[in-house]
């Protein structure tokens, strides 16, 4: 057990490894563009455009994304440039603020490299909400991390005495830890989930009904399957604007092995079909079909009975 946890946490150590090092190549971005001079320019266009994305299963995504076009000149030469800013992902919160920054024919001014004016960019520093993702992947790892450094420590041997099966403490330790760890995972789904309650609704239609498939690798197996996922491409209109999405509830996104329970599902989405669509009137770039959190259930589920088996083991039910 004692090297399970230690592989489990070089595997974390190694993940935030990964995540620092790709941290330090970004900033070493934005230091970088610190030198770059500036221009003014011509917004050419301005509008919301639907973009198809992978995710880190390889799924097919499709989210509605600022398009912005600038036009600047560099020693009587003429540029045209789309990149907004040195993020590479912007977040569907930031779209009505990025399109009101920069309307149709604003004036504006344009950062480029000296060395090579194609490289330009309308804002040199980080949005906001970078800090905020990178914290959130910091705080899910780190834990994870944090976690099985202690279980590995001497934890369980400080626990041990005051257990009536002192000879599982080990496991009540990464039992109850994980299940803690999963439960307040599951509280912030929760507050997801009433937060989605409250979200206005628009008419929509939806563009697109197909089934995907994906590769996914099975532990037990030891094998690579083939799954199937709905993808269900709707459109929808507010404040005369139109944005296009896939996103079916908010949550994980499984996937079956069975391509029948998807193109039963699809049964009920069929192109040109009229759909209430919730989105967040905060940002309306973020939609939903359906007002609930996928898999909510199965992490309480997880958490609750990860500490039911360490009290189990502990001999105390």
């Amino acid at each position: 057990m004692n090297e399970i946890l230690f592989f489990i946490s070089l595997f974390a150590a190694a993940m935030i490894g990964v995540i620092v090092l790709a941290v330090v190549v970004k900033m070493k971005e934005v230091q970088g563009a610190k030198t770059w001079r500036t221009t003014s320019g011509t917004i050419t266009r301005s509008e919301i455009r639907a973009v198809k994305k992978r995710d880190l299963d390889n799924r097919e995504k499709v989210r509605s994304a600022p398009s912005i076009a600038y036009e600047y000149t560099v020693n009587g030469k003429r540029y045209s440039g789309e990149r907004i800013s040195l993020a590479e992902i912007i977040p569907e919160s930031d779209i009505e603020a990025i399109l009101a920054r920069y309307p149709l024919g604003a004036q504006v001014m344009v950062y480029y490299d000296p060395s090579n004016p194609r490289r330009a960019v309308l804002e040199r520093d980080l949005p906001i909400d970078f800090g905020k993702g990178l914290a959130g992947v910091f705080v899910l790892v780190g834990a994870g991390a944090v976690l099985a450094l202690l279980t590995v420590a001497k934890v369980p041997e400080m626990l041990a005495p005051h257990l009536p099966n002192p000879e599982n403490a080990l496991y009540v330790t990464f039992s109850a830890g994980l299940g803690i760890f999963l439960l307040l995972f599951g509280f912030a789904k929760q507050r997801q989930a009433l937060a989605i309650q409250t979200w206005s609704s628009a008419s929509g239609t939806i563009i697109s009904s197909e089934s995907r498939s994906f590769k996914s690798w099975d532990h037990r197996r030891n094998i690579e399957r083939t799954l199937y996922s709905p993808g269900i491409v709707y459109s929808y209109t507010v404040a005369e604007r139109e944005y296009t999405s896939d996103r079916y509830s908010l949550g994980a996104e499984g996937g079956w092995g069975n391509p029948k329970f998807v193109e039963k599902m699809l049964e009920r989405f069929p192109i040109g079909e009229r759909v209430t669509v919730y989105y967040n009137p905060k940002a309306p770039a973020e939609s939903v079909l359906e007002r609930r959190v996928t898999g909510g259930w199965l992490i309480w589920a997880l958490g609750l009975g990860l500490l039911a088996l360490a009290l189990l083991s502990a001999g105390i039910l």
